[in-house]
């Protein structure tokens, strides 16, 4: 059911069913909407145990260590909402309900965003709450999903499970003729344990978003690390930190996008949740525009993450990384075709020795294809192929791991 109500005054309701759906417009000077999702997933997974289940494993979904398994569940409930209201504003929020979290119900992004009718080339905007970055061509539908893969890449996996800028972003938009341009800027907290996970277990492949009352799971690894999750959505240190981001669009050339993010956090403090990691990165993004209805999605990360826990700046463990991806999708009307091959990879640069070495390199291949029945029924198919190769592991041994998922979703839509 969506319910909708917009315009200016309260001086005309309508009321329609037809096959049973429910629409109620009203003219006022408020505009609300909600919209829905539910994902229904089967899948068929090897041996190796997932992040989810205490494991290495780089997929969402797998086996028990020996054994390879087969799972029907709820994949995930998302609930967006968004209130217009007054000369430019909108109230946004994001709930989810993910059968991997701790927390049964849990706010994934709210914010509030002010941008007035501007009727002029450079036009402004801000919001201020929580909210995922502009870094993502893939991750644009409802509840920030992806609209070509029901397995998002590997630096969007991070981006969903440890970046979530909690602060004020403002952006300078310029509209010309050939040209159109977005300058964003970020000062942001909540993000000093961004990185942990990341270096403690590195990269992985799922569709899961954490939420900001989340944790997200780790591996047991010996000596290390005993608590088994981290809370990535934490401020300790009272330092802001900062992000600058560049959008470029050309019509009939494409669009690119650059972002910046640093967030600064003191890696030399502990807080109540553990060691606060100092994480940045910069992530590429572009988007030619072809004919054809053919899309092709390049995206290249890099960054550090980095602990220190003494005054000597020369000691400190972590890890850089480099990730990349390829995605090429075709639309047959109401089927799409898509294929991601990427690539990711950790050195470890640390003069402070770590139990186990936090270096890591794979490679992933994903292929899917979805049929949109209608605009509340889509179902897709997906095979996801990994092999990837890290220093250490359980018992603080090397493991290298070639992992197949088979995923069959229906999502429902409202």
């Amino acid at each position: 059911m969506k319910r909708e109500i917009s315009s200016r005054y309260l001086s005309l309701v309508t009321l329609c069913v037809v096959g049973g759906t429910v629409s109620v417009q009203a003219q006022s000077d408020i505009d609300a909407s909600l919209h829905g999702l539910v994902n229904a997933r089967l899948s068929f997974a090897d041996s190796e145990r997932s992040i989810f289940d205490g494991g290495f494993g780089k997929l969402r979904y797998g086996g028990d260590g020996e054994n390879g398994n087969e799972r029907f569940r709820i994949a995930e409930i998302a609930l967006v909402g968004r209130l217009k209201f007054g000369d430019g504003f909108t109230l946004h929020g994001h709930i989810q309900h993910n059968p991997d979290q701790s927390s049964e119900v849990d706010i994934v992004e709210v914010y509030l965003r002010y941008k007035p009718v501007q009727l002029r080339q450079w036009q402004y905007s801000v919001r201020a709450g929580a909210f995922f970055p502009p870094v993502s061509f893939e991750n644009e539908g409802l509840a920030w999903g992806n609209k070509y893969t029901i397995t998002n890449s590997a630096a969007n996996t991070w981006i969903a499970e440890e970046i979530r800028p909690i602060g004020a972003e403002f952006t300078a938009e310029y509209k010309g003729e050939t040209l159109n341009a977005e300058i964003q800027a970020t000062i942001f907290g909540g993000n000093d344990r961004a990185g942990d996970a990341l270096g403690f277990r590195g990269f992985t492949l799922n569709d899961s978003k954490i939420g900001l009352l989340g944790d997200l799971p780790i591996a047991d690894i010996e000596g290390v690390r005993s608590d088994r999750v981290n809370r990535p959505f934490v401020e300790t240190d009272a330092r802001p930190g900062f992000a600058l981001g560049v959008n470029l669009t050309r019509p009939g050339l494409g669009e690119i996008r650059l972002y910046g993010y640093d967030n600064r956090a003191n890696s030399r403090q502990v807080g109540s949740e553990g060691r606060l990691w100092e994480a940045r990165f910069i992530n590429i993004t572009a988007k030619p525009e072809l004919p054809d209805d053919w899309t092709i999605i390049g995206q290249f990360q890099f960054g550090e993450t980095k602990v220190q826990p003494t005054e000597d700046e020369g000691s400190f463990f972590g890890t850089n990384f480099t990730t990349g991806s390829l995605l090429v999708a075709k639309e047959f009307g109401r089927v799409q075709l898509a294929s991601r091959i990427e690539f990711f990879d950790q050195n470890d640069p640390s003069t402070i020795a770590t139990t186990p070495p936090l270096a890591e390199d794979g490679w992933a291949l994903t292929t899917a294809i979805k049929y949109r029945a209608s605009k509340h029924h889509i179902v897709s198919a997906e095979y996801l192929y990994t092999s990837s190769d890290r220093a250490g592991g359980f018992e603080n041994t090397p493991i290298s791991q070639r992992e197949n998922l088979l995923q069959i979703n229906y999502q429902f839509r409202f």
